[in-house]
């Protein structure tokens, strides 16, 4: 949320008027010269009433000024080093996540810094049962949208496609100049006025809640909307429904864009009937196929006003200076290769000038909803248009839509192999895409007009993009063999060769050339190719199924790679070598020490290992990041060469962005891989078959497809994954289970309303701040007629109302349990918890006893080292313990720029981080290890490791300084451990002189200190340091394992933020 703009306004108050700001309640004559004065004012004079309320954003520079303290900033020597790909300013409408270098900033006192600003928003609202400290911090233009410019050489240059550049045009066909600043058109107005078809917010916000939200069921609707009547009965008044009935109705009757309607078409089988005797009634069956038209549903995608800012109309190429030379740089869809030679292909017809390319990304694959009562299956197709970002399309934004429900054939058993069968569901399957996708064909050679969500017309062309799609549905859909290539020509029994020349990629022309010279006997055995299937990119201009083959991390990498893979032969190996007894005791072990994991944000937890029979894709990511540690001593050491090798390369590969060092690394850890991985071939089944598995033969094509459609991550079936679980599973889950498939259908028609709506209602800043407080003014505070702003002539800010600062204050960011953040794109910033726990001592002296350290002497050098000359330190130390009142707190947030993990559409994410006595049920503590900015030249990249002791804040001098007593740790080596290629830390204790006598290393005293908090970046996670193949200690829990173990591995691959922040 964006800081309040600091005004000085006269108001009229019922008629009257006044300087400053007027109270907002009745009767109340007091005016207030700043927000901040107004808020300690509703809190002392009226807060009975107001406290339900959220607080005002405050003006900063006044609360200085006032009785409230200021916050502590950072001293002259601090630098925080930044990892790749930091938010920064867009350029042409395209997202830089560049590094940035902080511009001189008065609230720092003027010294440039390599980091981002460090001073955080305030008033942000969180999802968390813990408000948060917003009071007193600083806040200026150079925290807001104006980010700082890039570090580096040489700025990126980005180049549109001179034809297809996606050139605005007014509604009329005239041209609109780049540098026209003039207001685009108005979008049309959908509604007749205000929330129609509900009666008002109160309505609307029910609707969304019941039916989107809550996901009641009607008979619940009902007993809710019953209690909400008899609480109203003797106000004479009414819920905003009737009934489930009527609550439908609206929704129905919602007629913004996303009201695309659900047709069916009917197929049936028209081959030859088969020769074999016995039942052919598959033969018979006429299939329903569902579908929306995708041409409609593309157009509510370009007219969504929520992805301004966040869309590409035009391919383009980023080049940037890295390591002294130029390179591209390969992020989303349009940055890649493939989306500028679809764009040269189009520039060939001259009537194709100044328009813009649109990408139809699809997605399919089977899922199942019910099993315990039986089999019951469906088959959704997804679509996506390539413009949006990378970032956008993966968070919970309206960029993907299911646009049909696939039929799926079946047979008797007897049945399910004969090749008429199989050649019908492939059939089927094509022949089904051609059908839903023939209304976009016309426009994949004529460009059209449409208005657009930025309120411009464009010319468009459509050309179909990526498919996504898990291995069994990329081989279908190429008309493919199952265990061959659907990328290139590799013999099945040579998908493991390394060497040059590859062999070359499919093609139609090549695929067409080998169905005229062999058999369909000799293509199936010596080629792979399905000959009598058709693929049903032929029907449509520029379609290759072969290009069009997504990258697939999920299936590919994580659980294919990863899970079903390396753990499975890890698992093998250890069965194989060892007698059956001392195997399973192994393996036991391996469990205990992955359950051990100390707790980090987004780390799902192994109570009982990795032994356990459903693996989702959640499962395997998890696993992921704690899997190398656990098995050191227990393999040889090029197993965990193997192992290591391979998750550098797919932490490569889900990065957001790519240049020639990201993708040079990918191939050395691939020839990394593929040297230490010929250990398996010594054991189990790979001694003579090898290793021809197109999972792993994937990886071999991953740098192409980064170069032709950009970052893997945002077209990875993980999206489609979790698409199943809104647009098939809950509304399943939500029928009657009769005739299901008509009732999902309607289920996400209606969701589809909703969403539309709700953009439709926030572009007209219709829902900003809460329905609650919304009402309270209207009904209690006579807001919209009692208070009205009149700008000063010599002001050129807008004037803003008490109602207007009252509303922006309810405009938070919305944070998602998965840490996602739905805020705008910024720099990295932390924020102490606001609550203070009441159990601690409120004195310096009395809290160090308290936590059995010498706080004073800390928080004095502390104050020296940041703040103060040293001089300081020689004051008396009671004057320092008079004049400091301290809180502790529990928790702090982190919020850092990570598009590569799970984050709001703008690539933002927040992490907790506690130092709390009692977690996990108050049965035990929890204290978060942290990275700290030194800068030292010992560091991590900058980076020191800490872990938490106490969360604590004070004031001095007017001045509130947010701290951190935190335990250091140190590097054991000066390089990262040659095996599993992780840092090996432990605490850090104070050396006596090389003089002295020796002494128990145990007993020396730890290395602490008091940071300010600004100095965290995020979070850190440790995994103990296992000795060999010695057994976990008896007493060892995930609790308490910083504690008993004293060597730990900083884990890199906790999350890819982590890994890019770390390597």
């Amino acid at each position: 949320m964006f800081p309040t703009p600091k005004i000085h306004k006269t108001y009229l108050y019922q008629g009257v008027p006044v300087e400053g700001i007027p109270c907002v309640f009745h009767d109340c004559p007091q005016t207030c010269s700043t927000s901040a004065g107004l808020k300690r004012h509703l809190r002392a004079k009226h807060g009975d009433a107001f406290n339900y309320l959220l607080e005002l954003p405050s003006d900063d520079e006044d609360d200085m000024n006032s009785d409230e303290e200021e916050i502590g900033s950072l001293g002259e020597d601090f630098f925080l080093p930044i990892p790749d790909e930091d938010p920064g300013p867009e350029n042409s409408g395209i997202e830089d996540p560049f590094v940035f270098v902080q511009q001189p900033n008065e609230d720092l006192g003027g010294y440039e810094a390599q980091s981002p600003p460090l001073t955080p928003e305030p008033t942000d609202v969180f999802d968390d049962d813990e408000p948060w400290m917003t009071e007193g911090w600083d806040s200026d233009e150079s925290n807001t949208d104006n980010d700082p410019g890039p570090l580096e050489t040489m700025p990126p240059l980005i180049m549109c496609h001179e034809v297809i550049n996606g050139q605005r045009f007014r509604s009329n066909g005239e041209k609109v100049a780049d540098d026209d600043a003039s207001p685009p058109p108005s979008l049309p107005d959908l509604t007749s006025g205000g929330f129609a078809p509900f009666t008002n917010r109160l309505a609307f916000e029910t609707a969304r809640l019941v039916y989107e939200k809550a996901k009641l069921p009607a008979k619940k609707i009902d007993a809710l909307l019953n209690l909400w009547k008899a609480s109203l009965l003797q106000h004479d008044g009414s819920p905003p429904f009737e009934d489930h009935a009527q609550l439908y109705a609206t929704i129905d009757a919602i007629t913004h864009a996303g009201d695309v309607n659900w047709e069916c078409l009917t197929m049936r089988y028209t081959g030859d009937p088969p020769k074999t005797v016995g039942d052919h009634s598959w033969m018979d069956v006429e299939h329903e196929v569902w579908f929306r038209d995708p041409l409609k549903v593309v157009h509510n995608m370009l007219a969504n006003p929520d992805f301004n800012g966040e869309i590409d109309w035009a391919p383009f190429r980023e080049v940037i200076e890295e390591d002294s030379e130029r390179t591209y740089r390969f992020k989303d869809l349009m940055s890649g290769v493939w989306a500028w030679e679809q764009a040269d292909l189009l520039a060939q017809n001259p009537a194709n000038q100044d328009a813009s390319f649109v990408p139809i990304i699809l997605g399919s694959d089977k899922t199942t909803v019910s099993v315990a009562t039986g089999q019951t299956d469906y088959y959704p197709l997804y679509l996506s248009v390539g413009n949006v970002t990378n970032t956008v399309r993966r968070a919970r934004r309206g960029a993907v839509a299911v646009i049909g429900f696939l039929a799926l054939a079946k047979a008797d058993k007897s049945y399910a192999k004969d090749n008429n069968f199989r050649k019908h569901r492939r059939r089927l399957f094509h022949s089904s895409l051609v059908e839903i996708l023939s209304t976009l064909k016309p426009a994949m050679t004529t460009p059209e007009m449409i208005q657009c969500g930025d309120g411009y017309f464009r010319k468009v062309l459509y050309g179909l993009g990526p498919y996504i799609a898990d291995y069994p549905e990329q081989v279908l859909l190429a008309s493919v063999v199952q265990g061959w290539c659907a990328k290139c020509v590799a013999h099945r029994d040579d998908l493991d060769n390394l060497e040059e020349p590859r062999p070359a990629d499919r093609s139609e022309d090549h695929t067409t050339t080998l169905i005229e010279e062999y058999s369909v006997k000799k293509l199936w055995d010596g080629w792979g190719v399905v000959a009598d299937v058709t693929p049903f990119t032929e029907e449509f201009p520029h379609a290759e199924i072969y290009r069009l083959i997504a990258p697939d991390l999920l299936h590919q990498m994580i659980k294919g790679v990863f899970k079903d893979h390396l753990v499975t032969w890890v698992v093998e190996y250890i069965n194989l070598v060892h007698p059956k007894r001392e195997a399973n005791r192994i393996l036991d072990e391996i469990d205990r020490r992955i359950a051990l994991a100390p707790p980090f944000v987004g780390l799902r937890r192994f109570p009982q290992g990795r032994g356990f029979k459903q693996w989702t894709g959640d499962d395997s990511k998890a696993l992921m990041k704690v899997f190398l540690a656990a098995i050191v001593g227990y393999v040889p050491e090029s197993m965990i060469q193997a192992l290591h090798a391979f998750l550098e390369f797919c932490y490569l590969a889900r990065r957001n962005v790519h240049t020639n060092r990201t993708l040079r690394k990918m191939k050395a850890a691939l020839e990394e891989y593929h040297h230490h991985r010929e250990i398996f071939e010594k054991y189990g089944k790979h001694e003579e078959l090898g290793f021809n598995l197109p999972r792993q033969h994937s990886m071999l094509h991953y740098i192409d497809l980064i170069v032709s459609f950009g970052a893997p991550n945002g077209l990875c079936s993980s999206i489609t994954e979790s698409k199943h679980i809104v647009a098939v599973k809950e509304p399943w889950r939500r029928s009657s289970r009769y005739k299901a498939l008509g009732q999902m259908l309607l289920i996400n028609q209606r969701l589809d309303k909703l969403a539309a709506a709700r953009v439709y209602f926030e572009t007209r800043d219709m829902l900003r701040g809460s329905c609650l407080l919304e009402e309270f003014l209207r009904l209690e505070l006579d807001i919209p007629s009692g208070l009205q702003a009149e700008p000063d002539d010599d002001d050129d800010d807008e004037a803003l109302s008490a109602m207007a600062r009252l509303q922006a204050a309810l405009h938070p960011p919305v944070l998602h349990p998965d840490g996602t953040f739905e805020g705008r794109l910024r720099q990295p910033f932390t924020r102490m918890a606001s609550r203070a726990e009441a159990q601690y001592p409120r004195t310096l002296g009395s809290l160090g006893e308290h936590v059995g350290v010498e706080l004073l002497d800390l928080v004095k050098e502390f104050l020296a080292d940041h703040f103060i000359s040293e001089g300081y330190l020689n004051r008396d130390a009671e004057e320092l313990t008079t004049v400091t009142r301290v809180q502790v707190h529990h928790s702090m947030a982190a919020t850092f720029f990570a598009p590569s993990d799970p984050c709001g559409g703008k690539g933002m994410r927040r992490e907790l981080i506690r130092a709390t006595p009692t977690w996990w049920g108050g049965t035990a503590p929890r204290y978060d290890c942290v990275l700290v900015a030194t800068g030292a030249k010992e560091s991590i990249r900058g980076y020191e490791v800490a872990r938490l002791k106490l969360l604590f804040s004070f004031s001095h001098q007017g001045i509130r300084y947010p701290c951190a007593l935190v335990r250091w740790y140190t590097q054991r080596d000066e390089h990262p451990d040659p095996i599993t290629g992780m840092w090996i830390l432990r605490p850090a204790s104070f050396q006596p002189p090389p003089s002295a006598s020796p002494v128990d290393p145990d007993s020396l005293p730890p290395v602490i200190s008091v940071i300010h908090i600004q100095q965290i970046y995020r979070a850190a996670h440790l995994l103990p340091g296992f000795v060999d193949d010695s057994p976990v200690p008896s007493d060892a829990t995930f609790q308490n394992a910083l504690d008993l173990f004293s060597e730990f591995y900083l884990n890199q691959f906790a999350d890819i933020r982590m890994y890019e922040t770390l390597v």
